[in-house]
């Protein structure tokens, strides 16, 4: 596992340092990446759901391969939903609201203002 996470993370820096672009037909997977939080919280409905209709069918083992991609591009599909209607629009009014340079976390915390400042405290 140490070999596979240094491996990961000197592709990671090569590609940072050569500021790599994807190739065209690499869109998709970076499009399911940059949702993948979304997918993450959606995809347990898809395969569910997918689950329920192969044990419907007789869980024919042949379609086992299908079931799998349906569920990639399902779980995709509605974590793109999810972020476009829900995420993106809560994700713009909280930054409207709370500004980008906003140093509040959301609750009573401390922080310096600048050097030789007192200590201030934000309520929200």
């Amino acid at each position: 596992m140490t070999i596979l996470a240094v491996g990961t993370c000197m592709i990671i820096v090569a590609v940072a340092q050569r500021q790599w672009q994807a190739p065209s037909f690499l869109k998709p997977l970076l499009k399911l990446g940059q949702r993948s939080y979304e997918v993450y919280l959606t995809h347990v409905f898809v395969v569910l759901g997918l689950f329920n209709l192969f044990v419907v069918v007789g869980k024919p083992m042949k379609a086992v391969p299908v079931l799998f991609i349906a569920a990639v591009l399902l779980a995709g599909i509605l974590g793109e939903l999810v972020a476009r209607g829900y995420s993106e629009p809560m994700n713009r009014r909280l930054r409207k609201r709370w500004g980008v340079e906003s140093k509040s976390l959301g609750s009573v915390i401390e922080y310096d203002e600048a050097p030789g400042q007192e200590k201030s405290q934000i309520a929200v």
